[in-house]
């Protein structure tokens, strides 16, 4: 049998709070409010049904119009509807204080998804993986679009994975996102790329960006697969840029424009009611 690889996670998690959050919150509790990535709101959004999608990312069942007035500023004012993705697979949903104690667990540094995760960068210390989960989950207030959602299982709600967006360079409008399979029982199943084809709809649906993109290396096949499935193209390779574990590897960078995703998808509406794939973070 062929070995599966996991897919990986990027993230930035504000160390900034590290300190307080890990003194201020242990249980799940009451959670502080989380802070917003500040840009300006610049255009109004109409939202759309929810719609249930294939791996493939086309709609099923009745199909919505494009909605005339979707573009909305790069990071806008807060959305507290809930929003939830369903796909065939997994679901991609706001966090909610059940999901501390999973989220706590998957942090941990044996999890096998690590290995592949930035497995070159300095692990964070227990305290700063616990405010990072307590960040992650917390906070009444989100911003729209969201920068983190949590992957579920479709039919039993378990936790499996995370998604998120960051800034690559904010001056210019250029996203980063990433995404997590935790479950090593979950590789190799169509949960990542389905994970990444939603995450990818929402965001081109909620914003105006041009263009998103992941980084990671070759050292992670799992990964670089999820992304050409999902219908992203390998648009940089660093070559023997990662010298690790007595190995040298490529860093690779794939992307997709916004032109090329409508052309081949249709667009993952954003619900306004409710009812290790892995890229890695790379700072450098």
């Amino acid at each position: 049998m062929a070995r599966r690889h996991p897919v990986g996670l990027v993230d930035r998690p504000d160390d900034r709070r590290t300190a307080v959050l890990a003194r201020r919150f242990r249980g799940v509790g009451t959670f502080p409010r989380k802070r917003l990535i500040s840009r300006p709101e610049t255009e109004s959004f109409t939202s759309c049904p929810a719609v249930r999608t294939s791996p493939s990312g086309r709609s099923r069942g009745n199909a919505y119009p494009r909605c005339a007035s979707s573009k909305v500023s790069p990071v806008s004012a807060t959305h507290r509807d809930p929003v939830r993705l369903i796909g065939e697979r997994v679901v991609l949903r706001d966090w909610v204080p059940t999901d501390l104690e999973p989220l706590r667990n998957w942090l941990q540094p044996h999890q096998r998804w690590r290995d592949t995760n930035g497995p070159y960068f300095p692990r964070k210390s227990a305290a700063q993986q616990d405010a990072f989960a307590i960040t992650t989950v917390a906070g009444a207030d989100q911003p729209d679009p969201r920068t983190s959602l949590a992957v579920v299982d479709a039919v039993d709600g378990r936790l499996v994975g995370r998604v998120n967006w960051y800034w690559e360079c904010q001056e210019t409008d250029w996203r980063r996102i990433a995404l997590a399979v935790y479950d090593p029982a979950r590789w190799g199943h169509g949960i990542g790329t389905e994970a990444l084809v939603l995450w990818t709809g929402y965001l081109f649906d909620r914003t105006d960006a041009l263009r998103l993109d992941f980084a990671t290396y070759s050292g992670n096949p799992g990964m670089l697969a999820v992304g050409s499935r999902a219908g992203y193209t390998e648009e940089a390779r660093l070559r023997q840029a990662r010298r690790w574990a007595g190995g040298v590897h490529d860093a690779v960078i794939m992307g997709v424009l916004r032109a090329e995703w409508m052309t081949t998808r249709e667009p993952v509406a954003t619900p306004n009611t409710d009812d290790s794939s892995v890229a890695n973070t790379d700072p450098c």
